[in-house]
């Protein structure tokens, strides 16, 4: 295999891992908007001065988004865990690939693939509407930090809420970039898909005429 192709094949995997780790990410926040509702709610802390009918329904939401999220984290972690096996064994390879491992790993690869396939459009959406949530919380708070900070003149106060703004809109171009790169390598994937199926079902036939 060529080095090219031995790269390919390294930044296919690390942009699969990528996405699954920042949907991992996803979940947890979404479960702990959840239990941060759910706990003030149970010991009894001052809540938002709203109507009860509207405490009741974040109430639901926040219990709805905790077990959605536990769901998108087990998930994440599932095809997580099938991902950091290959890549741990392709880092610590060092040197010349020979054909038959860097084979091995993209039949290994394909197989997760198709195991995990169905999934994995939500996974690219979910990455997609975080990272778009990020990029508003950055410019919200460079909108809000500007007024802010002509009225209070400089000091390390009027810079913090840029520095925060900054980190949020290089988490979310970040993570609008992994899950645009994951959809670009995916229609690859479904291509080698395709043609392991395809010489699955050749082999099929040829056995059954036998």
């Amino acid at each position: 295999m060529t080095n090219s192709t031995i790269s390919q094949f390294k930044d296919e995997l690390n942009s699969f891992f990528m996405l699954a780790l920042l949907n991992m990410a996803f979940g947890a926040l979404a479960m702990a908007f959840g239990i941060q509702y759910l706990t003030r709610a149970v010991l009894g802390l001052p809540l938002e001065q709203t109507a009860p009918v509207l405490r009741v329904l974040a109430g639901i939401i926040a219990l709805i988004g905790f077990g959605l999220g536990l769901m998108w984290v087990i998930s994440s972690a599932k095809v997580l865990k099938g991902i950091t096996g290959i890549r741990r064994e392709v880092r610590s390879r060092a040197g010349l690939v020979p054909d038959e491992m860097l084979t091995g790993w993209i039949v290994r690869m394909i197989a997760h693939y198709r195991e995990n396939k169905k999934i994995l459009p939500w996974m690219i959406t979910t990455s997609r509407l975080g990272g778009c949530v990020f990029v508003a919380l950055g410019v919200v708070t460079i909108l809000q930090a500007i007024p802010a900070g002509q009225a209070g003149g400089p000091g390390i106060a009027s810079v913090v809420p840029f520095i925060a703004a900054a980190i949020n809109l290089a988490i979310g171009i970040a993570t609008i970039a992994v899950s645009i790169g994951f959809h670009r390598y995916s229609a690859a994937w479904d291509r080698r898909l395709d043609e392991s199926t395809q010489n699955e079902a050749i082999l099929e036939n040829i056995l059954e005429q036998r």
